[in-house]
């Protein structure tokens, strides 16, 4: 950490913040931009399966002790902001199916939901995606 931020800890709180803004960004842009969101959707939400296992593991053991309890703290915010930035993604695959007839707005809003709760937004994407792939030409 001292030959990268000049033993600053706000230094490397300064760069996550910009690339969590980076990711943002890159995320609202794609929202925009991308007509068939749902594959692509589906393949960042459980390609994040095992990452969420690898933080949750290290987490429960840094929460063990108290010296690394820190660390676990930064390790659940790291996992939130994921969270968030791929229920974004979610919302937007949501929204593209809510937009073309495919999904009834009350199953919209409550898929739109489920994508910021852990777990509940990969088995809902999946779902998902296993219903309405087969209306969605552009999605196969």
């Amino acid at each position: 950490m001292e030959s990268v931020f000049n033993n600053n800890a706000y230094v490397c709180a300064m760069y996550i913040a910009l690339w969590w803004l980076f990711a943002l960004i890159c995320t609202a842009t794609a929202c925009i931009k991308y007509k068939c969101f749902l594959k692509d959707t589906l393949l960042i939400k459980v390609m994040q399966i095992p990452a969420y296992i690898c933080l949750f593991i290290i987490g429960a053991a840094c929460v063990m002790t108290i010296f690394t309890f820190i660390f676990a703290a930064v390790l659940l915010f790291l996992c939130c902001t994921s969270i968030f930035l791929s229920g974004i993604t979610g919302v937007a695959a949501i929204k593209e199916q809510y937009s073309a007839g495919r999904l009834p707005l009350d199953k919209a809003a409550l898929y739109g939901i489920l994508q910021f709760v852990f777990i509940a937004d990969v088995a809902c994407i999946i779902i998902l995606y296993g219903r309405q792939v087969k209306n969605c030409e552009q999605c196969k």
